[in-house]
């Protein structure tokens, strides 16, 4: 089975689930978010304007067995350097991902009204839900929250530096014990995902294959 493709448009609010081209097969982690940056995102575009798009990916031996290969990959053009950056991070997200066939997420826009969003991702459906009480709520908050809506899921999400577009924050993301304790740090992707309005994305395995 072919890898798949999320791509998220905040702006419309909406999100596409298509086949990954078969000139990006081969590719995972820092390899495929660097290319879809290169090939989709303006060079002069600002690197919190919604031209930029901030990609997500896990590695491509991420959910084996290989040992410590389940990484995952979050690339953007980025605000410290405008320039492509990806920057990894440990936990459950990519494995999870791995399972359900998903090689890719891309968010791209901006919501039209400045509250934040949480997309949520499982094997059916896919969709984006306001979250208005996790507005600046910072990561440990927010995961506790969310696991308690949505047990036995890998939580990926943003502080309060996040939300106000402070360009050295990161992207936190959930370990085997459900702590956001892994880190995206570098780059200030943190910053362009908060340019998105996406405050947190669950990833829900539910039903998935084992590798």
């Amino acid at each position: 089975m072919n890898r798949q493709w999320l791509q998220v448009d905040m702006a419309t609010l909406t999100t596409t689930m298509k086949e990954l081209p078969d000139a990006y097969q081969l590719l995972g982690g820092r390899g495929l978010t660097s290319r879809i940056i290169a090939e989709q995102v303006p060079p002069r575009c600002h690197p919190l304007d919604r031209d930029n798009v901030l990609v997500i990916a896990p590695g491509l031996l991420a959910g084996t067995k290989a040992s410590s290969c389940s990484r995952l990959s979050i690339g953007a053009k980025s605000p410290l350097t405008n320039t492509i950056k990806e920057s990894n991070a440990g936990g459950i997200s990519a494995g999870k991902l791995a399972r359900m066939g998903l090689a890719a997420i891309t968010i791209e826009g901006a919501a039209p009204e400045d509250s934040p969003y949480l997309l949520y991702i499982s094997s059916n459906e896919q969709k984006l839900l306001q979250v208005p009480k996790l507005r600046y709520k910072g990561v440990y908050e927010v995961t506790k929250r969310l696991l308690q809506q949505y047990p036995n899921t890998a939580v990926i999400c943003i502080g309060p530096a996040g939300e106000r577009r402070m360009t050295a924050a990161g992207i936190a993301t959930t370990d085997i014990d459900d702590v956001p304790s892994r880190y995206a740090g570098r780059g200030g992707l943190g910053a362009v995902m908060g340019s998105k309005c996406l405050k947190a994305i669950i990833i829900d395995d539910v039903g998935s294959r084992p590798i």
